[in-house]
């Protein structure tokens, strides 16, 4: 089973502001070391636009004040993954590669790739620490890459237009 997949259905526990406008996510049996806590299940969103909306009301983007972004990250915070979508959406200035986050209470993220992108980089990143630090990364080109913890890679997955992992 994907990595995704073992997130659909869990509640991240810890939601951060990262450095930037990141967002971080922990989802899973929290572990414990000398550097803090941290999650079976690690999400980093960088390097795309993204928003936060509540009931289709916006929370936060990506551009939004520290403050503004903190406070959106508590409305993730505790809530059931319910869907992951992926694929390219055609938009007025391009197409773009695009992915959708349903949370429970109507809470949605939303990512869009930067206009001027490699189609090897990636809009987020999941790192899996049960497989031996796993990553699925989703790129500009809409694919999914695998690879294993040397960034070696295992599988790259090819989806359009939203598909539901579950």
């Amino acid at each position: 089973m994907s990595a995704l997949a073992q997130i659909v259905g869990k509640a991240p526990w810890a939601v951060a502001k990262g450095h930037g406008s990141f967002l971080t996510f922990d989802f899973g049996a929290r572990h414990v070391d000398n550097s803090g806590a941290f999650g079976e299940y690690h999400l980093w969103i960088y390097m795309c636009h993204w928003r936060i909306t509540n009931d289709g009301n916006e929370l936060a983007h990506n551009e939004s004040a520290t403050d503004v972004i903190s406070n959106a990250c508590t409305f993730l915070q505790d809530k059931e993954l319910l869907a992951v979508k992926y694929g390219l959406t055609v938009r007025n200035d391009g197409t773009r590669s695009t992915s959708r986050f349903e949370f429970a209470d109507r809470v949605v993220l939303e990512t869009v790739s930067y206009e001027e992108r490699q189609s090897d980089e990636a809009n987020w990143m999941l790192i899996d620490r049960s497989s031996g630090w796993k990553c699925t990364a989703f790129l500009y080109d809409a694919t999914l890459a695998i690879s294993d913890a040397n960034g070696r890679p295992v599988r790259k997955c090819t989806h359009v237009n939203f598909n539901l992992l579950l």
